[in-house]
């Protein structure tokens, strides 16, 4: 509920991974399912770097992490944007390249 006494709905997509292909396709799949304005597009993840809240809020879909970041994003009555708090969920793996390592070109 807004300071208006207005209440906002929410289509949510909850992803395991931070990745950024993992976060781009989350966005992707949850703006296919809302319908501003009766259900406006949210995506939750286990963390999401301040870079990222940007570029959510640029896209108008809102975002939150388990960690206590995020942009709630309702256009033209709402903007709720908090960041600061580190990633508790640090992934050891790394993102694959697949031109390196075991892996090789062809030609």
């Amino acid at each position: 509920m807004d300071g208006a006494g207005r209440c906002h709905r929410f289509v949510i997509e909850v992803q395991r991974l931070s990745t950024p292909k993992a976060l781009s396709e989350a966005v992707e799949r949850v703006r296919r399912y809302a319908r501003p304005p009766e259900f406006y597009p949210l995506v939750v993840v286990p963390y999401l770097p301040e870079a990222r809240l940007a570029e959510f809020e640029s896209a108008g879909v809102s975002g939150i992490d388990l960690c206590g970041n995020g942009v709630v994003v309702v256009p033209n009555e709402l903007l709720v944007y908090r960041t600061g708090c580190p990633n508790r969920f640090r992934s050891e793996d790394e993102i694959k390249n697949v031109f390196r390592g075991n892996s090789s070109l062809a030609a």
